[in-house]
């Protein structure tokens, strides 16, 4: 009896090894994987995650993580690119400018080095608002602030405020409801309006009237709030409604105007954090309609 159950406490003791490490095979390549990552930097492929059990499961996930990590670092590294791309111009004619004041800022006229001085200063600005809105456009949403109630028709006049203080000339004429309450986060949201206000008074004529809508579907409680811009700029062709959402991007008639190519892309971004969308159509009468739709 002893010799059995030695032996059978040996047979045991040997199966629920092999179970043990047939169990943990999969939990090992995810800690080496997870080794890999955090020793190279460098994203692996996907490991085998078979079956239905806990640990297929948390194999599944480690493959999910992997992925969302690889989208993530791969429009982090497009986002640098285009940025250093973007930085390379007015930094250059900015050093360009400092070299000729430098060397040969005692034999310029006085209204030549006044005229060198204010470019200097409006390439100042334009690089900081540049790096500002890489900022903006870099930040996850995530880091802002959680979604609340906020009513938009009061955010919608706040950021109407602050275009008028950019723009002191500029006629902003607010149509919309008494309130329009939607869950949102307030400060993305508002920065993607003051983007599209301020949009609209750069590329259009200095009289026109920019008329901003709030409108909802008006079936009880609201399936969506929809903020419509309405400049009188120069009508977006139908090729490019889709391509000055994306950053950078500058249509031929607007490469005089300053800018950083980045408003409209912040809008983008503003709008599916929230998984809503941005849109750009024809006005009617001449300009273009853009319209931010929230889901309430």
């Amino acid at each position: 009896m002893i010799v059995l159950v030695a032996g059978a406490a040996l047979a045991a003791g040997v199966a629920g090894r092999l179970v043990a490490v047939a169990g943990l095979r999969p939990i090992q390549r995810i800690t080496l994987a997870a080794t890999q990552i955090a020793t190279t930097r460098e994203l692996v492929r996907p490991i085998p995650a078979d079956g239905n059990d806990e640990v297929a499961e948390l194999g599944q996930a480690f493959n999910q993580m992997i992925i969302a990590l690889d989208h993530a670092q791969q429009a982090q590294r497009e986002l640098i690119e285009d940025a250093a791309h973007e930085l390379r111009t007015p930094m250059s004619s900015l050093r360009t400018n400092l070299e000729l004041l430098i060397h040969a800022g005692a034999r310029l006229s006085v209204a030549d080095r006044q005229a060198l001085l204010s470019d200097l200063h409006k390439q100042s600005i334009e690089l900081s608002n540049l790096v500002t809105d890489v900022v903006d456009l870099a930040r996850s949403k995530t880091a802002d602030k959680p979604a609340e109630p906020v009513d938009l028709v009061s955010l919608t006049a706040d950021a109407i405020d602050r275009a008028r203080i950019r723009s002191p000339h500029a006629r902003l004429v607010l149509h919309s409801p008494p309130s329009a309450v939607v869950s949102v986060q307030p400060t993305v949201i508002e920065r993607a309006l003051v983007n599209l206000l301020d949009n609209a008074v750069k590329f259009g004529p200095p009289d026109q009237t920019i008329d901003v809508h709030i409108a909802t579907d008006g079936a009880g409680q609201a399936r969506f709030t929809e903020i419509s811009v309405a400049d009188r700029a120069t009508t977006i062709p139908e090729a490019q409604r889709e391509r000055v959402f994306q950053r950078f991007h500058r249509l031929d008639a607007g490469r005089g105007v300053p800018g950083s190519g980045l408003g409209l892309a912040i809008v983008h971004q503003a709008a599916t954090s929230h998984g809503g969308t941005v849109t750009v159509e024809p006005r009617r009468d001449g300009g273009n309609i853009f319209r931010l739709r929230i889901p309430g």
